[in-house]
């Protein structure tokens, strides 16, 4: 361990802003094994991942801890549907290149519900996101959840997704232009 942090030094790790705010420069604050993980910054749809891996991350990630009493594959199943959806563009904010960014207040306001997620097997879900066949994922998640959970109807629901496509349209393809 000794080695290790005369390396850091001599490598001069430890003036890098980070390491030397530190009381013990080479110490990470605040390391824990999260249930989840929320990217902070995506580019098409928030994300909300089961870490399964054991896995930590920096202050880049957002890390995801769920209550005793609640299932963590259901939260992630749940996340991924159309009003989540339409709400993280409105509720996140929107830099250049239109990457969309949560701090991690607004990630906790944004609307989830878990009626109907019983339904749900995560492991369905999962196979389609790895495909990349997120209309396969928010087909059943917006049934189980927004239909049968939430009693909405067809037209809400397809309204509420055109409502996400279109926002996340309009964000990821907004160009700025210069008025002469």
């Amino acid at each position: 361990m000794k080695g290790y942090i005369g390396y850091g030094e001599q490598q001069k790790y430890n003036i890098g802003y980070k390491c030397s705010i530190r009381k013990r420069w080479y110490i990470v604050p605040s390391v824990f094994e999260p249930h989840a993980f929320m990217l902070r910054q995506v580019h098409a749809h928030p994300k909300l991942i089961m870490n399964k891996a054991g896995a930590t991350c920096t202050d880049t990630i957002h890390r995801i801890r769920f209550k005793e009493d609640v299932n963590g594959e259901h939260v992630v199943s749940a996340f991924m549907n159309s009003m989540t959806f339409a709400f993280s563009e409105v509720m996140g904010r929107s830099y250049g290149g239109g990457v969309l960014t949560f701090e991690p207040t607004e990630a906790e306001r944004m609307p989830l519900s878990l009626k109907g997620i019983e339904s749900i097997s995560f492991k369905e879900i999962d196979k389609y996101v790895r495909l990349g066949k997120l209309d396969s994922v928010l087909d059943i998640t917006d049934e189980a959840i927004l239909r049968n959970g939430l009693g909405l109807s067809m037209k809400d629901i397809r309204s509420l997704r055109g409502i996400w496509i279109k926002m996340r349209d309009r964000r990821i393809l907004r160009t700025h232009s210069i008025v002469e």
